[in-house]
């Protein structure tokens, strides 16, 4: 009976060590002027206060470049609460300081469906309801955007890794893939090109 009684503790454990096993450091390549990830390679989800709407980034395979990105699993049309949960922590380390500028291939399936929350500088939750990717162009495929054009992301040391949150704002926006970059408009067949970061 006792064996019974702690094995979905056990269970939960071994889970919870394996995730935090898995979880990867994304690095910047030596030489190189960006850092490029995968949506679903976030080191952490679900900041935020559990409430009546907990909700989750889910994955899917919309026409993805690796086959799988995150959907924001909330209803379409509705506002997500800034306090709920429902976010993406990505860990990163950079191998060179300076400005770099972000870019996101996403997809909004419709007007109800195209924003997403951003925190506005690293290492901090998202904390108001401003939010840097808006208006992402409606349609059944993914495209590179900028989320706020006049944004700058500042690195000045690299000897620590720094966190990066996508918060969930209106359900069904899809993400596929994030690049931070120091060019500030990188053409999109230049970013589809780029090649994933490394993880350690």
């Amino acid at each position: 009976m006792k064996s019974t009684t702690l094995l979905p503790t056990v269970i939960g454990l071994l889970l919870a060590s394996f995730l935090t096993a898995t979880a990867k450091t994304i690095q910047q390549a030596d030489g190189e002027n960006f850092v490029s990830f995968e949506a679903e390679h976030y080191k952490a989800s679900s900041e935020g206060e559990s409430n009546n709407n907990v909700v989750e980034w889910i994955l899917t395979d919309d026409d993805a470049s690796s086959g799988e990105a995150m959907r924001a699993n909330f209803q379409r049309g509705q506002v997500m609460p800034i306090n709920s949960k429902g976010a993406m922590v990505y860990e990163l380390k950079f191998a060179e300081p300076g400005v770099y500028h972000l870019h996101a291939r996403a997809m909004g399936p419709d007007g109800a469906s195209d924003t997403a929350f951003i925190a506005q500088e690293w290492n901090v939750p998202v904390e108001s309801d401003s939010y840097h990717f808006a208006g992402v162009p409606e349609g059944s495929q993914f495209v590179w955007i900028k989320g706020n054009p006049n944004a700058e992301w500042v690195i000045r040391e690299t000897e620590e890794p720094v966190t990066f949150v996508v918060k969930i704002r209106e359900g069904g926006i899809l993400f596929d893939r994030f690049v931070f970059h120091k060019v500030k408009n990188v053409p999109a067949e230049e970013l589809d090109e780029l090649p994933n970061s490394p993880k350690n």
